[in-house]
């Protein structure tokens, strides 16, 4: 027999070769040539998380306890290859919002008992989680009811995140990068490394002044990049400029641009004029969140 387990390690690794070779074959495009040749398209950088997964292993019952229930373990498996993937980020409901509240994931257990009856339970809750999971599903029993035989397990979670950093450049007089100051925030839907935000920095700042019926205009140019750690799509943005004029009137415009965007140009609304002070805000929002689930059913 030991004269096998050579065999059985070079097949092994033949195997694995064989499977990141393949993987390989499909991510990276062909070098072609000539008047027919066509360019692949490059994977998606949100690969990560759509590749995502949420997946049961095993379900196992664990008796009636004390209190007359019955108990159901459902073993399951939250995976991502990156740290910029978690699992129970709550939706982005509110580019305003900061606090938004976690989904956490839902497990759910329905099961069928010797004699056809069949009940359910859910456990719920909204912590985060990721790799091998194990979770206690309670379902409710009647004094004489029978055993389960069968079962259909549900896990319902999310996958991703939606971070924001923002530019927020501030000065007196009429807009200019000059003399101003520009700081930086960030935010998510979760808390998340440095390097899964987008990179951002504002570069110009010009003030075109109107006369008469034409308006006053800014143009903006910002650097943005995909984060280091890239796992979404490239960021998208959206632009608020606010000035203060003499005599404490003040206007402001908000306008949203898709990703690859590097400069724009707003009009501010009203008469044109003398610009006391400014505030110039630019967002860079990417990432997602995606429900994930799962669904196994089998006998006990």
């Amino acid at each position: 027999m030991k004269h096998h387990k050579p065999l059985q390690l070079k097949c092994s690794l033949l195997a694995v070769v064989s499977v990141a070779l393949f993987s390989l074959a499909q991510f990276v495009p062909p070098i072609v040539s000539g008047a027919n040749a066509k360019i692949l398209t490059a994977p998606p950088t949100d690969i990560c998380l759509t590749l995502a997964v949420a997946q049961i292993g095993s379900v196992h019952y664990k008796g009636k306890n004390a209190a007359g229930q019955d108990g159901v373990e459902v073993d399951w498996l939250a995976q991502s290859g990156s740290d910029c993937i978690v699992f129970g980020s709550g939706h982005d409901v509110d580019a305003s919002k900061t606090d938004i509240p976690n989904f956490g994931y839902e497990v759910t257990v329905k099961i069928k008992r010797r004699l056809g009856h069949e009940d359910s339970g859910t456990f719920k809750t909204g912590i985060l989680v990721k790799g091998e999971v194990k979770t206690f599903v309670k379902i409710s029993r009647g004094t004489l009811e029978t055993d389960p035989v069968s079962f259909e397990a549900k896990v319902k979670t999310t996958a991703g995140a939606v971070l924001r950093k923002t530019s927020h450049v501030s000065g007196t007089g009429a807009p200019t990068l000059a003399g101003a100051t520009q700081t930086f925030s960030k935010n998510s839907t979760v808390l998340m490394p440095d390097g899964c935000y987008p990179r951002l920095q504002v570069s110009a700042i010009n003030f075109i002044p109107g006369s008469g019926a034409t308006p006053d205009k800014v143009t903006i140019n910002w650097d943005a990049l995909s984060p280091l750690l890239a796992c979404f799509d490239p960021p998208r943005f959206s632009i608020v400029v606010r000035v203060a004029r003499p005599g404490g009137a003040s206007t402001s415009v908000p306008a949203n641009f898709d990703p690859g965007t590097t400069n724009a140009t707003l009009t501010l609304p009203g008469a044109p004029g003398a610009v006391a002070s400014f505030d110039v805000f630019v967002t860079a929002v990417s990432g997602a969140v995606l429900d994930k689930t799962d669904t196994k059913s089998g006998n006990f």
